[in-house]
């Protein structure tokens, strides 16, 4: 909203504020002059009837009707020749057409108790406003010609007269001087917020239009722009101002500009510089760190089967048991080859997630292939008592990285017996269609909760219901994962706690166009 927009509204709002209660007033005072003017028209026409009654009263040898009479003619004449009307009452009736009607009854009353005249406006069907009033008539000494056998006595209240004055024509008169009032008042107004208005206008509004343009084009850079206002005023010192200040603006932004592209061309070269050298660094920590959480997890086996079996060596008495020193040497032989195994695929493996050094795809013999590694847990698999099945064809060949390959079966074999139960079965299968080569190794363990198959591939993550009860890194299907993505394969685990685990993987037939393949 403009400013222009704001100030006539506040100023129309606070001008409303202050005119209202004035109307208010003036309307209050309305009412309380047509209550006056009503009024005084009652009583001076209660004062007019007295006066005539007492004339009569007071001529009784001349006039022939009682003042009672000539009250009541009186206002028969009144109501037929002019619009206002009066009558006399009072709570002890002589004649019954004289009977008080409900206001008669409570003036009545309130002149009883010490009340000097009784007034009211009311609504009166097809008239409008009326004002009754009604004064109390007291007994004098001419009124005891005619009520002596009554009982009153001089100052007694007699009864009273009630005058009933139509107001209609005193609300038009009021109305049509309100119009003029309300009329004047309108146009006071507007008069007023218009000549305001222009004024705040043409002294300050156009003015500071004037300063908001130039302001603005400072926030778009542009500090050419000049205000050049002329008033005489405390404006015109603020254009200046403004001017001034834009101009100094401008020079510290060419120094700024100037320093700044120095500062950044130079932390540019820095930032290049330690980033690139950031990057190297941190590879070398990814792979460092890699291979130590995948040696704690891959070489903890062999090696202690090689301690246990060299502490053995040591006892005296195996001298005599060539057949025992043999097999020990035996052990030791085999899982020093696999440590070696071990560690050259942990090194392939971690090249391999930091490098984009492109990997050799060989023609691989499924079922070959997985028969070598199971060879490799057959203590483990012989101890169990497992059952082992292999239902894959012979031919079933596809491409893959050997050494990668290799560690991928290895894993899923490996926690395929870990985590079997005794007399449990491994059964490991395949078949293809035309896109794919699918491999399922099924195991009868402990298998995962439901919750927890979509942790497995995170690193150090290891199943509720078997990290106290076996041991491991939590790293071995973590690097199935990662093996799996890097050959363009996808894996997929189902599992049932306490019932089985089925690892399918799904080999493409075609050439992945992330690497690049030799045979």
């Amino acid at each position: 909203m403009t400013l222009i927009k704001k100030f006539i509204i506040y100023l129309s709002i606070a001008t409303t504020l202050i005119i209202l209660p004035l109307l208010m007033i003036i309307w209050h005072h309305q009412k309380q002059l047509l209550f006056s003017q009503a009024k005084i028209q009652a009583e001076t026409l209660f004062k007019m009837i007295v006066i005539t009654r007492q004339w009569v009263a007071e001529n009784r040898n001349r006039i022939e009707p009682v003042p009672a009479v000539a009250t009541k003619e009186l206002s028969q004449y009144a109501d037929k020749m002019a619009n206002f009307r009066f009558r006399i009452t009072s709570d002890i009736l002589v004649n019954k057409d004289n009977a008080p009607d409900p206001f008669e009854k409570i003036a009545l009353e309130e002149f009883k108790k010490g009340v000097k005249e009784y007034s009211e406006i009311i609504n009166v069907p097809k008239i409008g406003s009326v004002f009754r009033y009604m004064a109390p008539l007291h007994i004098n000494e001419s009124c005891m010609n005619c009520h002596y056998y009554q009982g009153y006595k001089i100052g007694d209240i007699r009864g009273g007269i009630s005058v009933f004055i139509p107001l209609k024509g005193i609300e038009e008169t009021i109305v049509a001087n309100n119009k003029m009032f309300y009329i004047f008042g309108f146009i006071t107004f507007t008069s007023i917020i218009f000549m305001v208005t222009i004024l705040v206008n043409n002294l300050v509004l156009k003015h500071i239009r004037v300063l908001n343009v130039a302001s603005n084009a400072v926030i778009n850079n542009d500090y050419q722009v000049r205000t050049n206002i002329k008033t005489g005023d405390e404006i015109e010192h603020l254009s200046k101002a403004f001017d001034k200040m834009v101009d100094t603006i401008s020079h510290n932004e060419d120094i700024l500009k100037k320093k700044l592209s120095a500062a950044i061309s130079k932390y540019v070269e820095l930032y290049n510089e330690v980033k690139e050298k950031n990057v190297k660094l941190q590879t070398l920590n990814d792979m460092k760190t890699d291979i130590i959480d995948t040696m704690a997890h891959d070489l903890r086996t062999p090696m202690t089967k090689i301690i246990s079996y060299s502490e053995m060596l040591k006892d005296p008495k195996l001298k005599e048991k060539p057949e025992v020193i043999e097999k020990a040497i035996d052990v030791i032989y085999k899982n020093i080859n696999l440590l070696k195994i071990s560690l050259d695929q942990i090194l392939v493996l971690s090249k391999l997630e930091h490098s984009d050094i492109p990997i050799t795809m060989t023609q691989i013999r499924l079922k070959a292939k997985l028969l070598d590694i199971i060879n490799i847990f057959e203590k483990e698999i012989e101890e169990k008592e497992l059952t082992v099945s292999i239902h894959i064809d012979n031919d079933i060949c596809f491409h893959g990285n050997e050494e990668i390959v290799y560690h991928i079966f290895k894993n899923i074999i490996s926690n395929a017996i870990k985590y079997n139960k005794v007399g449990g079965e491994i059964v490991i299968s395949s078949f293809e269609n035309m896109e794919e080569i699918i491999v399922e190794f099924y195991d009868s363990g402990l298998g995962i909760k439901e919750e927890e198959i979509n942790k497995i591939s995170n690193r150090f993550f290891r199943g509720s219901n078997v990290k106290n009860t076996h041991q491991g890194t939590g790293l071995g299907m973590s690097i199935v994962y990662k093996s799996v993505e890097k050959l363009g394969w996808e894996i997929k685990i189902e599992s049932k706690e306490s019932l089985y685990t089925k690892v399918s993987l799904f080999i493409p037939l075609i050439k992945s166009d992330k690497n690049s393949w030799t045979d």
